[in-house]
């Protein structure tokens, strides 16, 4: 008798744990200080300024992933992000964008 009760309370504790390991974690994003990228871009009609924000992604993402790690780079998990487009009328449109590089 006395091993099916301890049989039983160790299903228990077993069915415990799998509960609590497989539910959703919400532990806070890791996230770092404020990182800049900046970028150019030619083009007429708003052409310039969507290279330049894409390229400013691109800078952005290489250089978080340079000072911290890849998992980091993921710019849609960014947070505070910022950003500073000049539009030039014959200049290239200049980009800048600032972001906290975040992973979960």
């Amino acid at each position: 008798m006395r091993r099916l009760f301890n049989f039983g309370i160790t299903i228990a504790a077993a069915f415990a744990l799998m509960v609590v390991s497989n539910a959703p974690s919400q532990a806070a994003p890791r996230c770092y200080s404020t990182v800049q990228g900046n970028a150019s871009g030619l083009g007429l009609f708003g052409v310039g300024s969507e290279k330049a924000r894409a390229a400013a992604i691109r800078n952005w993402q290489n250089t978080v992933a340079r000072q911290y790690a890849w998992r980091y780079a993921r710019f849609g998990q960014a947070r505070e992000v910022v950003w500073d487009c000049v539009q030039g009328v014959i200049l290239p449109t200049l980009c800048v964008v600032g972001a906290r590089p975040c992973r979960y």
